[in-house]
């Protein structure tokens, strides 16, 4: 799957481990690298498990919005583009998503 960003400093800060524990500590970061390897290495966002540990959720209310567990209440928040054609997104099949967009951490 193809990750963007929203800016330089994040792109920097997530793909720079040493970087990653210093804003968010050894073990939330680990967590975070790990949940971005497992999204880039998925083809599609379909690949991804919807069960704990990962758990990917969509956000309520807004509908290209998404979310993995990431350890505690922490959570690896991110978004689908939306394509010009005004796609929309399926419930349950989230297959259409092949590209997405780090928002942070929450």
């Amino acid at each position: 799957m193809l990750i963007g960003f929203q800016d330089a400093a994040s792109q920097r800060v997530f793909n720079d481990y040493d970087l990653l524990k210093s804003r968010f500590g050894h073990q939330l970061a680990r967590k975070i690298a790990n949940r971005m390897a497992m999204l880039k290495a998925a083809k599609h966002l379909g690949m991804v498990d919807d069960r704990p540990p990962v758990r990917l959720r969509k956000v309520n209310g807004r509908s290209h919005h998404f979310t993995v567990d990431l350890m505690g209440s922490h959570k690896l928040r991110f978004a689908a583009p939306i394509k010009s054609s005004g796609q929309t997104i399926p419930q349950r099949d989230f297959s259409v998503v092949d590209e997405i967009e780090i928002l942070g951490v929450e």
